[in-house]
């Protein structure tokens, strides 16, 4: 995570019960800098309001922050009016789905709908039903699935609004992890999920099983922006006496997950030293992993045991032929017969690319 200098400082403080903050205008233009990077206008507006510290920041940072804290309200009402008109229409037709972070996650763990923005809208369905998911989105006008990836845990459907020439998507996932990289158990996820008021069929994440989704949430994107760590901080600041850290082990090594959640723990507690006066971090095996979230960019780290070590070297080195059409999507000249031929030539010419420092693509990295 690069260009975190003086902003978590001042997130620590903000977390503090008698904040005391700083009074230099530089101070606060470098964190406008950070602050701006990671894009957490919404958590340090909610933070600096929760703490009555918002009045006592220079006014030129707290009219910026305001301002974007304003966008970021806008968007995340936006995204709330059609994420309940697809709720509503799943509800209709008995499919089951649970709302994963976006709106509902904001308002529930940061008090307020625009203090953490979303993008688009993500929704766990069950695998089985996830046809008829794809076919109750095109009803509404939705497009897709968009590139779709063997190997993932997701789907994107896409839709373009009049009011924006921005594509509005919607992830449906039937996972939180990718699938060979651990043995998830989703049941789990729809077993202890609580019916949402008002409806059937739409359901929540219980507080144990949504800090597990967003620890992995977390892990997925490597930690690279600090806003993972505010998820996971600000749970644990406002629901830690509902988290039980010994079941979490528990689920994390049955799914084969606990190095993820361990280093996403890690870098959270590290950054924010204040959690272990809340909630001390006490999971077993600890101490061997010391450290180990400085090497989210060592993949077979990151797995929990050799059978997966070895599964993702293996389609790493020889991938289903799926999984290799899929990297070379947009070669129109690939067939099932030269995917191969053309999935190693696609490989050279990214390696080539990294030794001579030119551009590779990031987005088939798994």
């Amino acid at each position: 995570m690069e260009g975190v200098v003086l902003v978590v400082p001042l997130l620590r403080t903000l977390y503090r019960p008698q904040p005391v903050i700083p009074k230099d205008d530089q101070f606060y233009r470098e964190c406008l800098r950070d602050i701006a990077q990671h894009g957490l206008w919404g958590q340090v507006y909610q933070l600096l309001v929760g703490s009555g510290q918002l009045e006592n920041v220079p006014s030129f940072f707290r009219q910026q922050i305001t301002e974007k804290h304003q966008q970021v309200l806008t968007q995340n009402l936006f995204l709330r009016i059609h994420q309940e008109r697809i709720l509503r229409l799943f509800d209709s037709h008995a499919l089951d789905v649970i709302p994963l972070k976006g709106p509902w996650f904001a308002e529930r763990y940061f008090g307020e709908i625009g203090a953490r923005s979303s993008s688009d809208i993500d929704l766990v369905v069950r695998k089985e039903h996830l046809s008829k998911a794809i076919a109750h989105l095109r009803a509404l006008g939705f497009h897709g699935p968009a590139d779709y990836n063997p190997i993932h845990f997701h789907c994107i459907m896409y839709r373009f609004l009049e009011e924006s020439n921005i594509p509005l998507n919607v992830e449906l996932h039937w996972g939180v992890v990718i699938e060979r990289t651990a043995t998830q158990d989703v049941s789990q996820l729809w077993d202890t999920a609580s019916v949402r008021r008002g409806y059937t069929h739409v359901k929540e994440l219980s507080v144990q099983q949504t800090f597990y989704s967003i620890c992995l949430h977390g892990s997925n994107h490597k930690m690279d922006s600090l806003k993972y760590v505010l998820d996971v901080t600000q749970l644990i600041y406002r629901n830690g006496d509902e988290l039980d850290y010994k079941k979490l082990a528990e689920q994390a090594s049955a799914d084969k997950t606990y190095r993820r959640v361990f280093m996403v723990l890690e870098r959270a507690y590290s950054m924010f030293p204040g959690l272990d006066e809340q909630k001390p971090l006490s999971l077993y095996g600890t101490s061997r992993l010391s450290n180990l979230s400085k090497r989210w960019h060592s993949p077979l780290l990151v797995l929990d045991d050799w059978h997966l070590r070895s599964s993702y070297l293996r389609n790493r080195i020889w991938p289903g032929k799926d999984v290799a059409l899929w990297y070379i999507r947009h070669d129109t000249k690939s067939t099932v017969r030269n995917v191969y031929f053309a999935f190693y030539r696609y490989r050279l010419r990214h390696f080539i690319q990294r030794l001579t420092g030119r551009h590779a693509d990031q987005g088939n990295r798994y």
